[in-house]
């Protein structure tokens, strides 16, 4: 694994071309729309997990009730939330 900024996911826009255009080559701006962190810098305590970073999942199977931990998904354990800007 290399240190630094972690991978982004790859964006896939259908794009219509003509066939000249593929032959020839062709240069077309497409917006993309992207979060990123708010440049305030705020953080809040997550709502989904109250700032604990795990979830409790309560399941109930007849008379039986199973309840089961697992990180939260929101803040990915952390317990805080950062607010997210979207960026052209």
């Amino acid at each position: 694994n290399k240190p630094g900024r972690p991978k982004t996911q790859d964006v896939v826009r259908p794009i219509w071309v003509t066939l000249e255009e593929l032959y020839t080559g062709v240069n077309r701006k497409l917006p993309i729309a992207r979060k990123v962190l708010d440049p305030s810098g705020e953080s809040c305590k997550c709502d989904a997990c109250d700032g604990r970073g795990v979830a409790i999942q309560v399941l109930r199977m007849g008379p039986m009730v199973r309840q089961v931990q697992q990180t939260c998904e929101k803040c990915s354990g952390k317990g805080r939330c950062h607010k997210m800007q979207n960026v052209r």
